[in-house]
């Protein structure tokens, strides 16, 4: 029985050892005891340096935390239990010690804090005395703004030069640009002539008049210019003929139909109706079939 039991034993240990070099356990993260260290990561929890143990004395090192998706920010949540006044933690907007402070802790106590834009970072300062303190820990997310969500918002116009597309900006930190995919309306997205984009205006010229067009409009949310992946805005647009005038010269030209018939029905005959201009000073119009008086 015991060597049955110390085999069971060994073989969840092997287990567990597999396990955690396959990456099991490669969403735990620890603040470095000295120097700096960083990482890039939409969820996980960081601890201390002494981990799920007491943390060690004379620690004084940061690590720095991206976020995984470049338009996010980073927020952590957790709690912290310091040798209250001597050892301390302090969370920093941005990269490196010389952002904004954002949180200050000493104690015991539980905070959360979200980055302006970008990374945040976790700096902690142990010293001489530490024994019976469990450090901390945070759980870590990014929150996203409108990149991989939802597309802008999105106006089209159109003039003598063309079809213009216009939306508003995202923060210019947040990523390289737009990505404009357009065609024939019900084409398949990723199948469409694309624009690069770094502004907030595309200029779409050669389409062709009364054809109604999809035009989608993506966040490049992952700088690479590839639209799978990312959600766009559509919009259908017709594009108007602004050559399109009536030659009244000439009313059998192609791309004029004229209708003719009475008041209660005048789209009744197609053509054009061949006659001479009559004064009429009272009664009613014979032109109306007699229904409209005579000015």
């Amino acid at each position: 029985m015991k060597n049955r039991e110390f085999n069971s034993s060994l073989i969840v240990f092997i287990i567990l050892v597999v396990l955690g070099r396959m990456g099991c356990f490669a969403q735990t993260y620890n603040v470095p005891a000295s120097g700096s260290d960083t990482v890039t990561i939409c969820g996980g929890t960081i601890y201390d340096p002494g981990g799920l143990g007491d943390y060690p004395s004379y620690c004084d090192g940061y690590l720095v935390i991206y976020p995984s998706n470049a338009w996010s920010s980073v927020q952590i949540s957790g709690t912290y239990d310091l040798n209250n006044g001597s050892d301390y933690i302090v969370i920093y907007d941005g990269a490196g010690t010389d952002g904004t402070q954002l949180a200050y802790g000493t104690g015991y106590a539980t905070v959360t804090v979200t980055s302006t834009h970008g990374p945040l970072t976790i700096y902690f300062h142990s010293s001489s005395y530490t024994y019976g303190y469990d450090g901390f820990f945070f759980s870590v997310w990014c929150l996203g703004g409108a990149c991989g969500s939802y597309g802008p918002t999105v106006e089209v116009s159109s003039s003598s030069e063309g079809v213009l597309v216009t939306w508003e900006e995202m923060d210019e930190n947040a990523m390289s640009g737009y990505i404009v995919e357009y065609g024939y309306a019900g084409f398949t997205p990723g199948s469409g002539s694309t624009v690069y984009v770094t502004g907030d205006t595309c200029l779409l010229t050669g389409l062709n008049p009364l054809t109604t067009y999809d035009i989608y409009v993506y966040y490049d949310c992952n700088n690479d210019g590839i639209v799978t992946n990312e959600v766009p805005t559509l919009v259908s647009y017709m594009v108007p003929d602004f050559n399109l005038c009536i030659d009244y010269s000439d009313l059998t030209s192609p791309g004029v139909t004229c209708t003719y018939g009475y008041v209660t029905n005048p789209l009744a005959n197609v053509g054009v109706v061949s006659g001479h201009h009559t004064v009429m000073t009272s009664g009613y119009s014979p032109r109306t079939n007699y229904q409209l008086l005579c000015v």
